[in-house]
């Protein structure tokens, strides 16, 4: 067989070695690209439950007291155990 590509004019011997190397950079091009997506994946859905808690939407009643001393120092309306949350 050899002799048979030998007698082949566009024969190279190191076309083999080439479409060897050719397969292996193709394989890890591709496995790259799959291990970049997992982590972009993993990030994505790490962010977003982390900033989830934070779009929540809450409402708190607090009892505010109108008087003439209330008016002139508004921190006075509130509570002092409740101005703090």
């Amino acid at each position: 067989m050899t002799s048979k590509q030998n007698s082949n004019p566009f024969y190279d011997p190191t076309l083999s070695k080439r479409h060897r190397a050719s397969r292996f950079f193709k394989l890890f091009a591709k496995s790259s690209v799959v291990f970049t997506l997992s982590f972009l994946i993993f990030f994505m859905v790490d962010i977003l439950s982390t900033a989830a808690p934070a779009v929540k939407q809450a409402y708190v009643q607090v009892e505010v007291e109108f008087s003439e001393r209330n008016a002139k120092s508004t921190r006075r309306a509130i509570p002092k155990g409740i101005a703090k949350l």
